[in-house]
């Protein structure tokens, strides 16, 4: 009986227990608790809170956000807080059977009491509540329902927070508008202030987090096309990278432009990133198994091959990348059935996307064959055999996906090039297979050569876009001349061929009298004699053919520059300019026609580009010095001096025109690209150049200052060309030698004071333009050389010299800067000199410099800067940690000497006199502070530390207290030199000039 009692008892215990237990686990703390283990434990949450709910009634809403108010105030990322808030969003948008309206109507009280504290002062609660907003409206389902009252406030509230200052509210701010969107009748989002905000973060919003939420929750319409496009080409790689996962998510390829499709894929294809590119691989495929349906020639069809060829190849070779394409199994193919390229006949000809395809094809083939044919060369027993094996393979699949003989492939060229102008793409691409094939045959040869000639000496109509009088980028011409060449093998054959086909038509049109009234013939005579010259400069065949068409010059090239017609004029000045490099010497007379084009301001751009790429060219090739030396001297004593270098110059500073209506302009036909990109080639090799034929350090400077303020301009975002090229060149120049340190050395200050005037703000992104340029040389200055000798590791860099000059150019402004752009420039200016790396071993000098810059730390304007007080402090503590020993006291002469021989050096700079301060310096300002000698020789962490709160500098009689120390322990620190102060009319005139 008592055993049976005491489990009674037990029993009853255990059941009491198990009563509390079940009570405390149903309340919300415990349950809150409980769904921070696992996403997998939110169902049973659910559940568990459904019951709470029907318990408690409307007092549930009331507990539910007290408990969650504790989740709200934690900002930092954390897996528990981000589980709890995934329930609550789980919960909120749960919806019972049959009580939906009860559930929508929690729903909506759930979201107003979310709204009326997203205004809250707490970051932390601000991001949460955008969070939670974002998961409910994301969350919900397609039937609930939202009052338009409540929308309007959620959209409202959201797009204020969308400004916020917190990069993490905005970006769930962008995530809770995203089903807010409307579109408007007429489906285009164009009036919706949601599209408009998302399309302003996404050109303005620095941070990366919110433009990838803004790219995730944007509606895909025609209106909002070109700001996602836009993101492909964002600085940030992960934000690319999303941009194409929005594209294959959302984008079918029929829906966008075929410019987007194209560059979409340009872009995607060909980035750095690796993540970014795998990205636009999985966007083509997509595209490919979706729009395309698995037909490699259905997706080059909606590319438009002929338009975007270079864009087609790589696409295709994207394809063959993920396997889409297998060379080897088309080729076995193609032999087979009797398709590709075996399969042309009159009736059956081949469309520009398979003529592409089959390019690429035997192209790839070819590559591979070579690559193995080389390794089986490198290689020994087995590896050899083995890698010699596979590239035999891959030589039966080009025979077998090539026509069997020359008379067939040839045969097949003149079918597609007599069935109409709409299969001249297809013409190219068979006659760019030229080297693949095997022209040893003379029968072979005799019929290609004889389709060459006929081709060449076809006339423009105007209908035919392909050639150059008619429009054309003179592709057609060059791939007519390499076929030539390589039909053609020995150079004098090749000379001879083209001298009597350009002859024989020259003869033709003369006799019929069209080649003088019509600009068309002449220009297309012209560009196929500089297609020749061109292949003949880079086939290295120039004796041979300058003696076979020298006679060409005097009755085709100089009567064309007497022409009209402004293309007949720029392909004459082609042509001279290639005959001019293949007869260096005998080029000295022909000098004043590129000048005198070049400098006129009748001609239009495209002859001046091509006037001023000769030159360039020339000066390359024999020094610039020795091209400005063979200049003729002008006939009246009161001309101006033909100078070269003004010349190029005045090219760099020149802007396109606005009209180009008559001349359409394009990269290669701006005579600032031309020349920018010349120059920055002549400054590359400097040191190849014989003594006294290239620039000066003077002359180098002055052209390394104008390509830099050239790079930082505005005007030039639109050149993709001359930036690229520029931005290449500035790290390969920097990272060079010691002499182009020294260069940039030279060039630092006149460019730092002109960019103070010429250089956009909106590219600084809220720096000043002093600020930004300093800082681009800086990190020039900071690159390491690549030395090539012993000499060149000790060879001086200069850099020393420019801490100098900027200390000097410290002193004798700094006092005089009261306005807002003076400081910036000072700022700068300290900046710099606490950057600039100098060499620990020239101690002297350091020992110098460390004298002069605890002097400039003790200006008023300096000292009112913190930011520049620091760098000099910084500074100060790097130069003394240079000094092995400790130094005696200078004198107060030795220290006035030291300043006079700085500011001699500082005053000879010939650059810094045609560069005014981008300011105006305060008249008679002329300070004295009184700063102990001592002071100068011990640990600088303790002097600078010492300065009191600055001292305004706009009385004459600051520090009058001073009077009593003696004048020893009294030194000059600044008198403002007359000299150096520019007139206001003279700055304006500069700014005026450079007009940027």
């Amino acid at each position: 009986k008592f055993v049976d009692l005491r489990w009674q008892l037990d029993r009853n215990l255990f059941h009491r227990c198990r009563g509390r237990l079940h009570a405390n686990m149903t309340s919300f703390g415990v349950i809150l608790n409980e769904c921070q283990r696992s996403q997998a434990a939110h169902k049973k949450c659910v559940r568990m809170l459904l019951e709470k709910k029907k318990e408690m009634g409307e007092a549930f809403l009331e507990e539910l956000v007290f408990h969650l108010q504790h989740v709200l105030l934690v900002f930092k990322h954390d897996a528990g807080v981000e589980r709890v808030l995934s329930f609550v969003v789980t919960f909120v948008t749960h919806r019972e059977e049959g009580k939906e309206e009860e559930s929508d109507e929690f729903l909506e009280n759930m979201l107003s009491f979310l709204v009326c504290i997203a205004k809250a002062k707490d970051k932390a609660v601000r991001y949460r509540v955008c969070q939670l907003i974002a998961g409910i409206f994301n969350g919900m389902d397609e039937d609930a329902e939202v009052s338009d009252d409540l929308a309007q406030e959620i959209m409202t509230s959201m797009l204020e927070r969308l400004q916020d200052k917190v990069p993490q509210v905005r970006a769930q701010a962008a995530r809770a508008l995203a089903r807010l969107q409307d579109p408007g009748e007429n489906a285009t989002f164009e009036d919706d202030p949601i599209v408009e905000a998302y399309k302003h973060i996404l050109a303005c919003d620095k941070n990366k987090d919110v433009r990838k939420a803004v790219l995730a929750s944007m509606a895909i319409a025609d209106a909002t096309m070109p700001d996602i496009v836009d993101r492909t080409s964002d600085i940030n790689d992960e934000v690319r990278r999303v941009a194409y996962h929005v594209l294959a998510a959302k984008v079918p390829l029929q829906s966008m432009k075929i410019a987007d499709r194209v560059l979409v894929l340009r872009r995607g294809l060909s980035d750095r990133v690796k993540r970014v590119a795998d990205a636009a691989h999985q966007l083509l495929e997509h595209w490919f198994k979706t729009s395309a349906k698995g037909d490699v020639l259905k997706l080059l069809g909606m590319l438009d091959v002929e338009l975007y060829e270079k864009d087609a190849v790589v696409v295709v070779e994207a394809l063959i990348k993920l396997g889409i394409v297998k060379p080897m199994e088309a080729a076995k193919q193609a032999a087979e059935k009797g398709e590709g390229l075996r399969g042309v006949t009159i009736h059956r000809l081949l469309l520009s996307e398979e003529a592409l395809l089959w390019r690429v094809i035997i192209e790839k083939l070819s590559e591979e064959s070579q690559q193995h044919g080389s390794a089986a060369a490198n290689a020994l027993g087995a590896t050899a055999a083995v890698e010699a094996a596979v590239a035999s393979d891959y030589l039966e699949a080009i025979e077998s996906a090539l026509p069997a003989t020359v008379e067939e492939y040839v045969a097949g060229i003149e079918q597609h090039a007599h069935a109409g102008m709409e299969f001249r793409f297809t013409t190219r691409q068979l006659l760019e297979l030229s080297n693949r094939v095997d022209m040893t045959e003379a029968t072979g040869r005799i019929s290609a050569s004889n389709l060459i000639a006929e081709l060449m000496q076809e006339i423009p109509t105007g209908e035919d876009r392909t050639l150059v009088a008619d429009g054309g980028d003179g592709s057609w011409e060059r791939t007519l001349l390499k076929v030539a060449n390589h039909v053609h093998l020995e150079s004098s054959e090749f000379a001879n061929f083209m001298s009597g086909i350009i002859l024989e038509l020259f003869q033709t049109w003369l006799e019929n009298g069209n080649l003088t009234c019509d600009g068309a013939l002449w220009t297309q005579v012209l560009a196929l004699l500089g297609a020749f010259w061109e292949v003949a400069s880079n086939t290295r065949t120039a004796d041979s053919t300058v003696f076979s068409t020298c006679h060409m010059l005097e009755r085709l090239v100089v009567p064309a520059f007497q022409h009209d017609n402004h293309a007949v004029c720029r392909e004459a000045v082609k042509c001279l300019g290639l005959y001019c490099v293949l007869d260096t010497y005998g080029s000295s007379s022909y000098l004043q026609v590129f000048y005198s084009a070049a400098s006129s301001a009748v001609e239009t751009s495209a002859v001046r580009a091509a006037a001023v790429s000769a030159l360039l060219d020339l000066a390359l090739l024999r020094g610039f010095h020795a091209i400005e030396e063979c200049f003729p001297a002008p006939v009246d004593n009161g001309a101006k001096e033909l100078s070269l270098l003004s010349l190029m110059m005045g090219a760099l500073q020149e802007r396109p025109s606005e009209d180009s209506s008559l001349d359409p302009l394009t990269d290669d036909d701006e005579p600032r690209t031309v020349a920018a990109e010349g120059m920055a080639k002549l400054l590359m090799h400097l040191d190849l150049m014989p003594p006294g034929k290239s620039f000066s350090d003077e002359e180098a400077a002055r052209v390394f200052s104008r390509l830099v303020l050239l790079y930082f301009d505005a005007s030039t975002e639109g050149s993709l060309r001359l930036r690229q090229c520029l931005s290449v060149f500035f790290d390969a120049f920097a990272s060079s030698c010691a002499r182009h340190h020294r260069i940039i050395c030279a060039a630092f200050l006149p460019t730092v004071r002109k960019a103070g005037l010429s250089v956009a703000s909106k590219r600084g992104r809220g720096l000043s333009g002093t600020a930004q340029v300093s800082r681009f040389l800086l990190q020039l200055l900071q690159q390491p050389i690549s030395p090539t000798s012993e000499r060149e590791m000790v060879e001086e860099t200069g850099h020393l010299d420019l801490m100098f000059k900027i200390a000097v150019e410290l002193r004798s402004c700094a006092p005089g800067c009261h306005e807002k752009e003076g400081k910036a420039f000072v700022a700068a200016l300290c900046k710099a000199l606490g950057t600039v790396p100098f060499d620990s071993r020239q101690e002297e000098r350091a020992f110098h410099l460390y004298t002069l810059v605890v002097q400039l730390a003790n200006i008023n304007t300096i000292r009112a800067d913190r930011s520049a007080r620091k760098d000099l402090e910084v500074l100060q503590e790097a130069l003394y940690a240079t000094f092995p020993e400790k130094h005696e006291p200078m004198s107060e002469e030795a220290l006035d000497r030291l300043w006079t021989n700085a500011m001699q050096m500082h005053n000879n700079d010939i650059q810094l006199k045609d560069a005014p301060l981008p300011f105006e310096l305060k008249e008679h300002v002329v300070e004295r502070r009184t700063t102990r000698l001592a002071s100068t020789y011990h640990n600088p962490s303790t002097s600078s530390n010492s300065v009191e709160d600055p001292v305004s500098d706009d009385s004459e009689n600051d520090f009058e207290d001073c009077e009593e120390y003696s004048n020893e322990n009294q030194i000059d620190v600044l008198h403002v030199d007359k000299c150096m102060k520019e007139n206001r009319n003279e700055r304006l005139a500069l700014k005026e000039n450079l007009d940027l």
